[in-house]
């Protein structure tokens, strides 16, 4: 169970992540 939570929030974190990387290049 644990560890199916960990993984749920390091998927949300990595989408995150992307999701600013492209907002950056957008507001260049």
């Amino acid at each position: 169970k644990k560890a199916k939570i960990l993984n749920g929030l390091e998927m949300l974190y990595l989408q995150a992540e992307k999701s600013w990387y492209i907002w950056q290049e957008i507001n260049d």
